[in-house]
């Protein structure tokens, strides 16, 4: 199986420089630069890469055109990759994929492969001591796999753009691993044309929202 997805959101992860980050909570020695420094905590972190592995489940907000077809929910594992400009402004990538059973009538018909790769733009509030909420808004590039339904008469037809939003928090109870809980809303939709002709059956929209647990480990 290809990805083609992933070319376009590369341009994602190019960021532009911002100053002025905010003041370290506790008075501490200066932190050399580098990867994975462990001078580096929480507490005196004010920016860089956080790399994290959550279980998420995915529960579709479906709707269609087509009476009586729906999109099942699915469980498969995220990673993600945040960049801090600052330790309140942040981009984060996120890339996984499931498979969700569809059905008509509440038979199914098939099952189709979601490979959405998402980026939001974050803010992280950090008033709160090791406890640290933020709500984050980006877009996301569906690509759609194994597209063939009801014994290959049917299928999906085309990608999809659309926005996402989130809400989570990280609760760091070491130096550097903090606990994530996240939660995502992701608009995307799609076709249903026949195998044989191309003509439109119709349409639906899958929109999840999924929920997420994890870790999380800042550089």
């Amino acid at each position: 199986m290809k990805y083609p997805v992933l070319r376009p959101i590369a341009a994602a992860l190019l960021v532009a420089a911002l100053a002025a980050p905010a003041a370290a909570q506790t008075t501490t020695t200066s932190v050399p630069a580098g990867w994975g420094n462990p001078a580096r905590t929480w507490q005196n972190w004010n920016g860089g890469w956080m790399f994290g592995l959550r279980a998420i489940g995915i529960y579709p907000d479906d709707s269609s055109s087509i009476d009586n077809l729906t999109v099942g929910s699915a469980w498969t594992a995220e990673l993600d990759f945040s960049y801090f400009f600052t330790r309140n402004i942040a981009v984060e990538l996120i890339a996984a994929t499931a498979k969700h059973a569809v059905r008509l009538n509440g038979n199914e018909i098939g099952k189709v492969g979601v490979l959405p790769p998402t980026v939001t733009f974050q803010w992280h509030f950090s008033d709160f001591g090791a406890f640290k909420p933020y709500v984050g808004a980006g877009f996301n590039y569906t690509y759609f796999y194994d597209r063939e339904l009801a014994n290959n008469t049917l299928t999906i037809q085309r990608d999809s753009w659309g926005g996402a939003v989130q809400v989570g928090a990280d609760y760091f109870f070491a130096p550097r691993w903090a606990l994530n809980f996240d939660v995502k809303y992701i608009w995307m939709d799609t076709d249903v044309r026949t195998v044989n002709g191309g003509v439109e059956v119709g349409t639906v929209d899958i929109n999840p929202v999924v929920w997420g647990i994890g870790v999380r480990y800042l550089f």
